[in-house]
C-alpha cells in the first residue's frame, strides 16, 4: 500500500510532534525568527534522524499481542551449507557434521571446541550463517537506521534456547551498537518465549540473548558452559547500564 496519498495527515502529525514535543516545549512556528533557524542544514539533518529514529523505535517495540501463535521452522530444512574444509572442524551436537569458521574467528572456534561440543549441558547447537539460515534481528544502530543484525550461534540446553554471540574485548565495551544489538535481541528472546507452538514441538519455551566476550571466555576457561553464561549474563547487565 502506498503512503502518498496520506501525505498532508502525515506532515500534519510531524509537524504537531516537532512544534509541540521534539525540543522539549512548544515552538511556534508562525514566527519567522523560528522558521529562519528550521532553514539551517544541520538541524534539518538532525530532527530527520531523530525523527528516523523514533518511528524506528515504536516500530520496533510494537507488540500487540502477550501470546504469540507461529508455526516454526525447523533448522533441517536447511541442508546445504557450504564450508572450507581448512577453516572446519567435525562436530557432534551440530546440525552439521562439519563447520567452519572466518579467517579471524578464533574465538567463535574455541567457544564451539571447548563449550558446545563437549559441555554435558549443551544438548545442541548451531552456527548460524546468514545467508543460510537467515535468522536477523533488527536494531537501530547509532546512526539512526533500522538494520538487521545476525547473531553467530543458537543453543539449545535442558530448559532454555539461547541466542549467543561472541565478541571481542573492545568491541564488547566501545562499539556503541553491541548495546544496541543487545536491547534489541533481548527484545526479539522475549517476543518468541511467548510464542505458542502450532503444532507443539520438543524445545524449551524461553529463549535467552547471551554476549559472550573474549576477555571473560579467557577469564572463565575450564569453568563449564553454564557458569561462562551466568558470568557473561551480569556482564551484559552492567553494559546496558552505560551511557551511550
Amino acid at each position: 500500500m502506498s503512503l502518498s496519498r496520506y501525505a498532508p495527515e502525515i506532515a500534519g502529525v510531524i509537524d504537531q510532534y516537532v512544534s509541540r514535543h521534539f525540543f522539549g516545549r512548544k515552538i511556534d512556528f508562525s514566527n519567522e525568527k523560528n522558521v529562519e533557524k528550521l532553514r539551517n542544514q544541520q538541524l534539518v539533518y538532525f530532527i530527520t534522524n531523530k525523527l528516523r529514529e523514533a518511528i524506528n523505535t515504536f516500530l520496533q517495540n510494537c507488540k500487540p499481542y502477550d501470546v504469540i501463535e507461529a508455526e516454526w521452522i525447523r533448522l533441517s530444512k536447511f541442508k546445504d551449507l557450504k564450508i572450507r574444509m581448512e577453516r572446519a572442524i567435525e562436530t557432534k551436537k551440530c546440525l552439521y557434521p562439519s563447520i567452519d569458521f572466518p579467517y579471524k574467528g578464533g574465538l567463535e572456534r574455541k567457544f564451539t571446541v571447548d563449550i558446545l561440543e563437549n559441555d554435558p549441558t549443551v544438548f545442541y547447537y548451531i552456527k548460524l550463517n546468514q545467508y543460510v539460515h537467515k535468522l536477523s534481528i533488527l536494531y537501530i544502530n547509532s546512526m539512526g537506521y533500522l538494520v538487521p543484525y545476525y547473531p553467530d550461534f543458537l543453543v539449545k540446553t535442558e530448559d532454555m534456547m539461547y541466542i549467543i554471540e561472541t565478541k571481542s574485548a573492545k568491541d564488547t565495551k566501545n562499539d556503541i551498537d553491541v548495546k544496541r544489538k543487545a536491547i534489541a535481541a533481548e527484545q526479539r528472546c522475549r517476543d518468541i518465549s511467548k510464542i505458542k507452538t502450532i503444532p507443539p514441538i520438543v524445545q524449551p519455551r524461553e529463549w535467552q540473548y547471551i554476549i559472550i566476550p573474549q576477555d571473560i571466555m579467557e577469564e572463565m576457561e575450564g569453568s563449564g558452559f553454564k557458569s561462562l553464561i551466568e558470568r557473561c549474563e551480569s556482564n551484559l547487565a552492567f553494559l546496558k547500564m552505560k551511557s551511550e
